[in-house]
């Protein structure tokens, strides 16, 4: 951790329906860094034989500290249990991507622990510049509310969220975004579905061709 105990203003508490997660102690303004971490473990996400990362995972987890250690392996575990491969399979669930520019994932002993909602409240971002994880506040988030990040890495509409987060981390999203009432939950997807072709025509044109032809890029939020 970066911080003291008494300078965190979140605890690692129960949160009904999802088991551990972290809570505000105290109200956290918009803007507000969270956390900043360093990674207890780092894995490359181009894949090495199962022999050489499992030989590499066990021995980072070997020279942890005992508090690290106790934290790692009580950290929830999606996959089946099997004593062999019971480290690869805690990565597997809790690693975090450092990024586009970084082709590795990490384990962050207090940022691992964030759980998924659809309608987040805060955004995580690996900084290459500080070499930290940091989690920061996207809206106000009242003392007692739950921190929330965004799992996956486009806002898909809510058939393509659920299906992904069941595939990948075996859970049902019931956040608010997909509790929605069923007309609240379509006028949702219909945006969501615009802003999704919006940046993928812009993405596909590219800077040159945003600046070369603006309007007819405006017509797509038309």
């Amino acid at each position: 951790m970066s911080s003291s105990a008494s300078d965190l203003m979140y605890a690692l508490q129960e949160v009904p329906g999802k088991g551990s997660g972290l809570v505000a102690t105290r109200k956290i303004p918009i803007g507000t860094r969270i956390l900043s971490e360093e990674p207890i473990i780092r894995v490359p996400e181009a894949a090495l034989d199962n022999k050489t990362l499992q030989t590499s995972i066990r021995m980072q987890v070997d020279a942890l500290t005992p508090d690290q250690r106790r934290a790692f392996l009580s950290m929830h575990n999606i996959h089946a249990d099997d004593a062999a491969s019971r480290y690869l399979q805690i990565i597997r669930a809790n690693a975090l991507p450092f990024g586009d520019d970084v082709r590795e994932a990490g384990i962050f002993l207090d940022a691992c622990r964030i759980n998924h909602a659809c309608d987040n409240n805060a955004q995580k971002s690996w900084n290459e510049n500080i070499k930290r994880h940091t989690v920061h506040a996207l809206r106000d988030i009242e003392k007692g509310k739950e921190i929330t990040i965004y799992y996956l890495g486009v806002h898909n509409n809510r058939e393509a969220r659920q299906e992904a987060l069941r595939r990948k981390f075996a859970f049902t999203c019931s956040c608010g975004l997909c509790s929605l009432p069923q007309n609240q939950s379509q006028e949702s997807d219909r945006r969501l579905d615009k802003i999704f072709k919006l940046d993928g025509l812009i993405g596909r044109d590219g800077l040159m061709g945003i600046l070369s032809s603006p309007l007819r890029i405006l017509r797509y939020v038309d």
